[in-house]
Order: C-alpha cells, then sequence, then structure tokens
C-alpha cells in the first residue's frame, strides 16, 4: 500500500509514479492513493490510518511460498547490524558472480512444482476515487489504483525445481521448505557458472 501526497515537496511524485508503473507491469498486488492535496507532512498531521490497517487485516507471512523472485543487492548488506540480504524464503547462500562496479546486482526467479499450484492469476488495474475521513485534517481526498490477485490454480505435484539465475554463482535450496525430496530435477538457467546446492541433502550440482 502506498499513500502519498502528490504536493510532496520532499519526495517529488514522479518517482512514486514510476515505482507504481512497475509494479502493475509485474502484475504485483497494490493500492496506491494519491492525496491531491496533501503535501510531505500531511498524512502524519492527519493521523488517521484506519486504511492502512483494514489492508493489512489479519494477514499473515507465507514463509514458504511456491514462487519466489529475489534480487541480490549488496549495497543494502550491514553485517555489523546482523543484517545480509543474501536470503530469500527457502533459498539462501545467493552470491553475486560479478560484484565489481558501484551497484552490483544478481537475480533469481525460482518456482516449485512441489507445492502443486501455478502462479495466481493478476486483475486488471483497477482506478477509483475516495475521501480519507476521521483524522485531524477533515476531509481528504484521494485518487486510488490498485491490482489484486485470483486464486493460485492447481498444478501437477512434481518433483521438479526451476531455475532463473543472473550474476550469481551459488544458490542453496532448503529442499524441505521447498517441497521437494533430495532427488529433485533442476531444470535450470543461468548467464555464467552457477552452483546449486541442496542443504542436507550432500547434493551440489553445477551449470553453466
Amino acid at each position: 500500500m502506498i499513500a502519498h501526497g502528490f504536493l510532496d515537496p520532499l519526495v517529488p511524485i514522479a518517482g512514486v509514479i514510476f515505482q507504481v508503473v512497475e509494479l502493475d507491469r509485474l502484475g504485483y498486488r497494490y493500492r496506491f492513493d494519491l492525496f491531491t492535496a496533501a503535501d510531505h507532512f500531511a498524512l502524519a498531521s492527519n493521523d488517521e490510518y484506519v486504511p492502512a490497517a483494514k489492508f493489512l487485516g489479519t494477514h499473515r507471512v507465507n514463509r514458504n511460498p511456491a514462487h519466489v523472485t529475489y534480487v541480490v543487492n549488496p549495497t543494502m548488506d550491514f553485517p555489523k547490524a546482523g543484517t545480509v540480504a543474501d536470503h530469500a524464503y527457502w533459498l539462501s547462500g545467493l552470491r553475486l558472480r560479478n560484484s565489481g562496479g558501484e551497484a552490483p546486482l544478481g537475480s533469481v526467479d525460482a518456482k516449485s512444482d512441489g507445492f502443486g499450484k501455478g502462479d495466481p492469476r493478476a486483475s486488471a488495474t483497477r482506478h477509483t476515487v475516495g475521501t480519507l475521513n476521521g483524522g485531524n485534517m477533515g476531509t481528504m481526498p484521494y485518487v486510488e489504483q490498485s491490482k489484486s490477485w485470483g486464486k493460485a490454480p492447481s498444478t501437477p505435484r512434481r518433483n521438479v525445481l526451476h531455475i532463473d539465475a543472473k550474476n550469481l554463482s551459488q544458490i542453496v535450496v532448503h529442499p524441505r521448505r521447498a517441497r521437494l525430496g533430495c532427488n529433485a530435477t533442476l531444470r535450470v538457467k543461468t548467464d555464467g557458472p552457477l552452483h546449486v546446492r541442496l542443504a542436507g541433502c550432500q547434493r551440489t550440482q553445477s551449470f553453466r
């Protein structure tokens, strides 16, 4: 959920719109509320967050999704604080092959057929208008854009893992969490040498 003031001089609207367009292109779920008469501090001063609380609801994180897409960005690592962004869900030990330059990146798209689930279909982009009421600043109008997901379709359950990796030299897969066996078939696309290790299986497979 993104709530943003159109008149914000500190976080210009152009950058936010760029992010929303990309979320929409990727088919991700999101809600974007653009408050047409608000600046950077208006929403905090208004102090009304009921819509945000309802948006979050009672949802729980799915710690073992069937499909994991992740960007490895070492500039976001803070080892002294105990946070290193080299893992996501049932993938870990993600290592860049080429870490040169100011902002090196790698990416992985991994899907396990062991769940018997396909990707949910994204809805059409929705547009509406509304008002935020009940805060310190009276009625605040906004325009809203959003996208949601339908139910994930059922697919044949197979002991198969699909990986598409870019600029990664190593990936560690945790089979139990990915609902795979140690003898899972690995179908891998990579733009260079890559080692895939199945944790707890004494199995490492190399791809080029």
